[in-house]
């Protein structure tokens, strides 16, 4: 009888200890029951939704792009003065005029012949870009300068020009050490670059390969974003693009017909805007030429919002801060997306903005309207009613707070 106590008594002891848990909950269970922890939840594959108030980055992308080209494509065909008003700027016109050689050399640039003739090869637009059958339906020459051809191709750096500050011997100092003077102040070098083409018989503006002092600056500064006052004065891609054009012979310097930009490697650009723009043509992704066309007055409201937020600033200020120099206005009426003929090509798309004088074929451009912005822009143009009734909503931002409308007068009726 003892002998079977004892062993009862020893059957609830280990009973007891196996239902009991032990003190240290953090030992990891068996690696095939992750549901089992405690300690910590499964790792799931389930992304973590936004939260309402969070916007998509992409959405907030195309709506600046959206708002910005809207402004600008209604401010290229006004005058001057009207133009300024329109955009909240204290002038349009360009401070800078002529082929800018003193003033490159005066904000660090590497304005270089013997640079520029290097670049000579990225003007074989056939070879180089294949773009060949384009510019034969267009009825442009592929031929580079030293092809005997027309077109000319131009590389300014901001690193180790003329103004530099050299070290001793005349050393040249590293990249991130490059210093100049303008006025009495330091400038630090950024480290920027563009290469651009023209063609001024066909009267075509071509940006091949560029990094702003912005960008460049906040790579080689690490600084983000870089304070503007640090930056070259002379540094807007349309100044640099105006003061080679004034370089390359030709009879009429108001000669624009279009402004392309090729291989487009610019993340907004070629991730974001290019294929929101093609949805909104019903397409899924760029076609070899002739490509997808963006009319600006033709189409539903989703085409007319593609080709403003098409609309880039380099092209747009080409035109509009040199009003004076080309004649008048000069706007953009049309841009086409398309590739190259070779399927290499196929990830860098290229844009064709079509340039005609005066207002586009839109009624709206047409009709010089005068937009208002209830963030940034006032109206100043006066106070009286036209009898066209209430201004019209061209876009409004989620929230509401950011709204652009159309008022239309008629001038001189």
């Amino acid at each position: 009888m003892n002998l079977l106590t004892l062993i009862l008594f020893l059957l609830l002891t280990t009973l007891t200890q196996t239902l009991t848990p032990p003190e240290n909950t953090t030992l990891p269970l068996h690696p095939l029951h992750p549901l089992l922890r405690r300690t910590s939840p499964p790792e799931l594959d389930i992304p973590s939704p936004q939260t309402p108030n969070t916007p998509d980055p992409d959405d907030t992308l195309w709506h600046r792009a959206h708002c910005r080209g809207t402004l600008l494509l209604h401010a290229m065909p006004l005058s001057e003065s009207a133009s300024s008003t329109l955009l909240s700027w204290p002038y349009t016109q360009s401070p800078f005029d002529g082929d800018l050689k003193r003033e490159l050399r005066t904000w660090g640039y590497t304005d270089d012949d013997a640079l520029h003739e290097q670049s000579d090869a990225y003007c074989d637009f056939e070879a180089w870009h294949h773009v060949g059958r384009a510019f034969g339906e267009l009825g442009v020459d592929t031929r580079s300068k030293g092809m005997g051809g027309p077109n000319w191709c131009w590389f300014l750096k901001h690193e180790g020009g003329p103004s530099v500050v050299r070290g001793e011997g005349g050393e040249l100092p590293e990249v991130r050490e490059q210093r100049y003077m303008v006025g009495g102040r330091e400038y630090k070098i950024t480290n920027a670059y563009s290469r651009i083409a023209i063609n001024r018989p066909s009267g075509i503006l071509f940006f091949l390969h560029r990094k702003s002092p912005e960008h460049a600056a906040a790579e080689l500064w690490s600084d983000l974003p870089p304070n503007p006052a640090d930056l070259p004065k002379l540094r807007a891609s349309s100044d640099l693009a105006w003061g080679l054009w004034n370089r390359v012979p030709g009879d009429d310097i108001s000669h624009v017909t279009m402004i392309m930009a090729l291989g487009i490697v610019n993340d907004d650009t070629a991730s974001v805007i290019i294929p929101r723009a093609l949805e909104a043509a019903g397409k899924t992704e760029v076609e070899k030429w002739p490509g997808t066309d963006f009319v600006v007055g033709e189409g539903g409201g989703e085409m007319q919002e593609a080709v403003e937020a098409l609309i880039g600033m380099s092209f747009s200020y080409f035109l509009l801060q040199h009003k004076r120099q080309l004649g008048g206005a000069k706007s953009i009426w049309k841009v086409k997306v398309f590739k190259g003929d070779d399927d290499f090509e196929s990830e860098d798309p290229n844009l064709i903005f079509y340039v005609r004088s005066g207002a586009s074929p839109s009624r709206r451009a047409k009709a010089g309207p005068a937009l208002l912005m209830e963030e940034g822009l006032r109206e100043r143009a006066g106070e009286e009613e036209d009898g066209w009734g209430e201004p019209r909503v061209l876009s409004k931002s989620e929230d509401g707070k950011a709204v652009i409308r159309e008022r239309i007068w008629m001038v001189g009726v």
